[in-house]
């Protein structure tokens, strides 16, 4: 693999190319191209979202015959998932939504993400079907509506005061009570979408151009009132981190900017470290 790093002001990049034995770029034909229609279920509090585009899985299960207790009735059942997923695009975005709280205190209610998908050949609705006949099985609180399902998942335990002075084996002994949170699902025409709220389109700061024809692509950018509202710490300057990786292969890059500011990256820190400096 061939390796580039290069610093121009505000930018600090870094590149790689896959290479042959003999030196010459080696492409990806696993790879498809990125659907950037998907980051409209994005929501205008995320700030990272990534995007990846799937090329042809015919024959992937084989890969994975030679792991112990795999027979051909389990990996054509491999298959059939994976040949759902056959041309499709996968984007998944998150952000904070309770500001500081969300850093310090993580949990499902003050965070917000999605994971959605864009299939073709119908695949969406076979997908719907499917979880829609396990599902609902599994989660007897389990709401289904057409093309949209509404879950109650666990995601934790609220443990009473008493439950910190009683022994386990006492009289008095209480159990925790499950905290339970809501999961939706819904199928919107070729695309299956899983959130923790509400599904709809929306715009957001994320830039489908950047995203359009890569084989993958992730964006994550803090503006300084970002920084400030999840840390508490005023810097003189945002962020942006952005990773692509072309179709068909070719240069995938990381890149850092500072943003809001003026100078190069080093200045900025400098003057950023000096500033914090105790007399």
């Amino acid at each position: 693999m061939g390796v580039y790093f290069d610093v121009d002001g505000l930018t600090a990049t870094f590149s790689g190319e896959f290479l042959d034995s003999e030196g010459n770029a080696k492409g990806m034909p696993e790879a498809g191209t990125f659907d950037s229609s998907l980051l409209s279920y994005a929501s205008p509090k995320d700030f990272v979202a990534a995007g990846m585009g799937i090329g042809k899985t015919s024959g992937l299960a084989q890969n994975l015959a030679s792991l112990p207790g795999m027979n051909q009735e389990i990996l054509g059942q491999m298959q059939a998932i994976y040949d759902m997923f056959d041309g499709a695009s996968i984007m998944g975005a998150a952000g904070p939504t309770a500001g500081a709280l969300s850093f310090k205190m993580p949990s499902n209610d003050n965070w917000h993400y999605v994971v959605a998908a864009k299939f073709k050949n119908g695949n969406a609705a076979k997908a719907m079907e499917m979880l829609q006949s396990i599902v609902p099985a599994a989660n007897d609180s389990a709401a289904v509506t057409g093309d949209e399902m509404v879950l109650n998942i666990p995601v934790g335990y609220d443990y009473p005061e008493s439950y910190y002075e009683t022994d386990f084996y006492s009289e008095e002994y209480v159990e925790p009570t499950p905290v339970y949170a809501k999961l939706y699902v819904k199928r919107d025409g070729d695309v299956l979408v899983v959130s923790n709220a509400p599904i709809a389109r929306q715009s957001n700061g994320f830039k489908p151009g950047d995203f359009s024809g890569k084989a993958f692509e992730l964006q994550f950018a803090m503006t300084k009132d970002d920084i400030k509202a999840a840390s508490g710490l005023v810097m003189p300057f945002g962020f942006s981190f952005v990773m692509d990786a072309p179709k068909g292969g070719g240069t995938c890059s990381a890149v850092l900017a500072l943003t809001e500011t003026k100078g190069s990256i080093y200045s900025n820190i400098v003057e950023f470290l000096g500033s914090n400096k105790k007399d």
